[in-house]
């Protein structure tokens, strides 16, 4: 096996990662320690109540199974409308910002389908979109910027073709069609920003939930069968994060969520440093490792700002609370006063 086809397995594995999950082999993550990014951040595993050990395996098993965006199915005849693809309403800051990110990944995603594809033309439009990509890239500025829309809607044709003929059953290369589908449900999140589309803080939470879960199932199933235990966490991280919007009270989930992908961060930073020393055996190449860190760190980054606004807002609640505690305890004392005077 050449070295591309190998690269295209690692690119595409993490959509077999939900094929299988042999759950009776894991210790609980509880039992485990993640790497942590500071003493004084709680781990994940440290916030589940001891009464919930009986339950574990039960949820695992529920959590085992594929996580959805969330949104509107890829084959939504809305998320292809050509009124989405049409100008830029977000405000050039917002627009640069996001374009400068999902171009990139965007990019490496064509890449990735050139690689793992084996029909040829199928093959040779991946590469195109690449070099395509990569061009606007290089020369994109606040003038060029709109040239975005026509190549992401390209791009989502090209994509759309690739997930009906393999949902037809037809073998045209190493791609599944799940994995197809999780990298047009990022492009359609990166055109929904492009479109100044609103997003709550639990809808923009869970789709970074979705995107983190998937890289550490990817991660568990990329590592040699001899990294067991490494493996395990990985796969139960995997499934802790897809837990989080389904068990969480809504106060606790952006803490839990961001509190998971720091921790994640700092596992695929260990894992990468091993592999670079040769410590660690497994076929994750460098480049999927940078693709997969780069969107867990983009995680991180909107999960510090919904938490900053979030804890905003519960100061804001306090201290109204706050004020009409000393609101009701003054009128009480005027009342008492008026009651001694009569």
């Amino acid at each position: 096996m050449n070295f591309f086809k190998i690269l295209a397995l690692c690119s595409v594995t993490h959509v077999a990662l939900f094929a299988s999950e042999n759950m009776s082999r894991s210790k609980s993550l509880s039992n485990q320690e993640l790497p942590s990014q500071s003493r004084d951040t709680q781990s994940l595993s440290d916030v589940e109540s001891d009464g919930q050990e009986s339950d574990h395996s039960s949820e695992m098993s529920k959590a085992s199974a594929p996580m959805e965006f969330g949104f509107k199915p890829a084959e939504s005849q809305e998320l292809s409308s050509p009124e989405r693809f049409k100008q830029i309403k977000a405000s050039p800051e917002v627009a640069r910002n996001e374009t400068e990110f999902w171009a990139h990944q965007l990019s490496e995603h064509a890449l990735f389908l050139h690689l793992g594809l084996e029909e040829p033309q199928f093959k040779k439009r991946g590469l195109e979109f690449h070099k395509r990509f990569e061009a606007f890239r290089k020369n994109m500025s606040d003038k060029t910027i709109n040239q975005i829309l026509p190549l992401i809607k390209e791009l989502r044709a090209y994509q759309m073709d690739v997930i009906t003929t393999l949902k037809s059953g037809k073998w045209i290369g190493w791609i599944f069609p799940s994995w197809a589908k999780h990298i047009t449900g990022e492009l359609d999140y990166f055109v929904d920003k492009l479109n100044n589309v609103p997003y709550s803080a639990e809808r923009e939470v869970k789709f970074w939930d979705k995107v983190n879960s998937d890289h550490a199932a990817l991660e568990a199933r990329l590592l040699d069968p001899k990294e067991r235990e490494l493996s395990i966490k990985a796969d139960e991280t995997s499934q802790k994060i897809a837990q989080i919007a389904t068990d969480s009270e809504e106060a606790q989930f952006i803490k839990l969520s961001l509190m998971a992908s720091k921790e994640l961060d700092a596992f695929n930073k260990q894992t990468g440093d091993g592999i670079k020393q040769n410590k660690i055996q497994s076929t994750i190449h460098p480049m999927l490792l940078e693709h997969v860190m780069r969107e867990g760190k983009r995680s991180i980054e909107i999960l510090t700002k919904l938490q900053k606004q979030d804890s905003a807002k519960q100061g804001q609640k306090d201290q109204g609370q706050n004020d009409q505690d000393q609101v009701d305890q003054d009128e009480e004392v005027e009342e008492e006063q008026e009651t001694i005077q009569e």
